[in-house]
């Protein structure tokens, strides 16, 4: 009979009164076909981590205006200064004040030790609101506030002078000569013509202005413009020279030879600007004729208003890049600019 082989465990040890030691066996049967029992590892359980709390925004501190004028009431058209002082618990430094004079925009301003201030030139005679707008820091508020300052009138300014021909020194005759501000609302538009002698006077309110005279049915070149102050109750005397300016011209036909009306003709200055600096549109003998030229280089385009015929410059050109230059000094006529237009 085969012999049953138990494997064993000493589990414990027994203490017997004797006080002798004997080995407690425990004993357990192995099973050929068992397979070996496989431990899972429990999954641990996350746990959520808190968010952490959250930091408070800083509030930016309110902030208030006042806006000040360096003289109110004050003279029309005058430049006076103006400050916008700004109080807040903030820091308003590396902010910005913007400045509107009845809505127009007069510019924007640093803000230098809480105050930005403005050079500013006044309005015609009138009441008139000022509106400063801070645009506000990390630590104070943006605000806006408007102020009213009063313009009157002050004393007109009388401007004499005269216009004459460059070449001859004789006045010019039915000249226009014109003063416009130089910003809208301050000072008035104003014009004259200029008398057998050339002579010319007008009166104005005092400001900034632009002058310029021109004589186009003699075709003299406009004279150059430029820009005076004028200050109250002042008497200034401007006098100015203008020369007649140069011609082109000549006719477009089709390419039977026949002449063609209605083809716009128009010069420009070469490269790349297409600004038109003057035009015509040929008659019924196909003539055109380009008068008060200022002395420069030009280009010479021909478009027929009908759109029977293709569009060119000159001379037999098809692009502004290829035409031939056409140059005109003070009192030239230079004639024979003409073209031949090809059928669509």
């Amino acid at each position: 009979m085969p012999r049953l082989r138990i494997p064993v465990t000493i589990g414990a040890i027994a203490l017997l009164a004797a006080g002798s030691l004997v080995p407690v066996i425990s004993a357990t049967a192995a099973d050929p076909t068992s397979t070996p029992t496989e431990t899972s590892t429990p999954t641990p359980t996350l746990t959520d981590t808190p968010s952490p709390t959250p930091t408070p925004t800083e509030t930016a501190s309110p902030t208030t205006i006042t806006t000040s004028v360096s003289a109110n009431p004050v003279a029309e058209n005058s430049v006076v200064t103006v400050t916008v002082a700004l109080a807040s618990a903030g820091d308003t430094t590396g902010g910005t004040v913007e400045l509107l004079a009845d809505g127009a925009s007069q510019g924007t301003a640093p803000v230098v030790a809480n105050a930005a201030s403005f050079a500013f030139r006044t309005q015609n005679a009138g009441v008139h609101t000022l509106t400063a707008s801070f645009g506000g820091t990390a630590t104070a508020s943006a605000v806006t506030a408007d102020t009213q300052y009063t313009s009157i009138a002050a004393t007109r300014v009388t401007v004499v002078g005269h216009i004459r021909d460059a070449a001859s020194g004789k006045g010019i005759k039915g000249a226009r000569v014109s003063v416009t501000p130089t910003v809208a609302g301050h000072g008035v538009a104003s014009s004259v013509l200029t008398s057998a002698t050339g002579r010319f006077e007008l009166s104005v309110v005092p400001g900034q202005y632009t002058l310029r005279a021109v004589r186009a049915a003699k075709y003299y070149v406009p004279s150059s413009a430029f820009v005076h102050d004028f200050a109250a109750g002042s008497r200034v005397r401007i006098n100015k020279r203008m020369s007649i300016g140069g011609q082109i011209s000549g006719r477009v036909y089709d390419p039977s030879g026949g002449k063609l009306a209605n083809v716009a003709v128009a010069l420009q200055r070469p490269g790349t600007d297409d600004t038109v600096v003057a035009s015509a549109v040929t008659d019924s003998t196909g003539a055109y004729y380009l008068r008060g030229l200022t002395p420069a280089t030009y280009t010479i385009r021909y478009t027929d208003l009908s759109g029977t015929y293709k569009t060119e410059y000159f001379d037999s050109a098809d692009s502004k890049a290829t035409a031939a230059a056409v140059s005109v000094a003070y009192r030239q006529k230079v004639t024979g600019r003409s073209a031949v237009l090809a059928a669509k």
